[in-house]
């Protein structure tokens, strides 16, 4: 899957907060980079296609209130809601 349109989707007025992506195809996910280089979101690919609108909405509320020294937060799809789950950095990182 490429996730091109989807970053430039979410990137919108967002002011340079995400400064890149990675395809993780092992992972079936999208790893994006924020400004701050120690802080990531990994999003599972089923969830972008599944939720698209959903995501970016979550995506953006998360990093305009800040991941709060959370080095990796994994959004995931809860059935009903979407949740961020998270590593903190003194953690184990992936």
């Amino acid at each position: 899957m490429s996730y091109e349109k989807f970053i430039q989707e979410l990137a919108k007025g967002m002011g340079g907060q995400i400064i890149g992506y990675t395809n993780t195809d092992n992972d079936n996910a999208c790893l994006i980079y924020l400004k701050s280089l120690k802080h990531r979101i990994l999003v599972p690919a089923e969830t972008i296609e599944t939720k698209r609108a959903e995501v970016i909405l979550a995506l953006r509320s998360k990093i305009n209130e800040g991941l709060n020294g959370t080095a990796l937060l994994v959004l995931k799809d809860d059935g009903d809601k979407l949740v961020f789950e998270g590593e903190e950095k003194t953690g184990e990182q992936r």
